[in-house]
């Protein structure tokens, strides 16, 4: 399992005091691991802090020790001291998960830079490219001119 750790707080940097909020790691899709394990998508939630810290870990399964290999969707559901709901935040993010965890801005970071869907087109290759990005190569004066280039790492 993968240790993802972090804090929820406000665009202010100011830490969520909730009386009850809680994370969800959402599996994309059932997968398998090892040789005998069959993992269901069910959520995983993790209770933030009420403290005024709004820190969180959670242990996660890698994304890459799954087949086949999976990513995680975040949820966040809060209740005000009263138990009254107020926010339901659902972003369209991805994050894949390393063996080794870390911290959630520095995983999200790296995840949402791994668009398979990214295609740069020009007659120039993209400097410092992500992996899975696409480049269509448009230099006519190319050998590779019309070619579809992938990077893997």
């Amino acid at each position: 399992m993968a240790l993802v750790k972090g804090n929820v707080a406000t665009f202010g940097l100011e830490s969520i005091s909730l009386a009850s909020a809680e994370l969800r790691f959402i599996p994309s899709s059932m997968a398998v691991t090892g040789t005998k394990y069959l993992l269901s998508s069910r959520p995983v939630p993790v209770t933030v802090a009420a403290d005024g810290s709004g820190a969180f870990s959670v242990n996660l399964m890698p994304s890459d020790a799954t087949r086949p290999s999976i990513y995680y969707m975040i949820q966040l559901e809060a209740l005000d001291a009263a138990g009254n709901f107020t926010t339901l935040e659902f972003p369209d993010w991805k994050l894949y998960v390393p063996a080794d965890g870390g911290d959630i801005a520095a995983l999200l970071a790296t995840s949402l830079l791994t668009n398979a869907g990214m295609v740069w087109v020009d007659e120039d290759p993209p400097e410092n490219p992500a992996a899975r990005t696409g480049w269509l190569v448009t230099d006519p004066e190319s050998a590779d001119y019309g070619w579809y280039m992938e990077w893997e790492n």
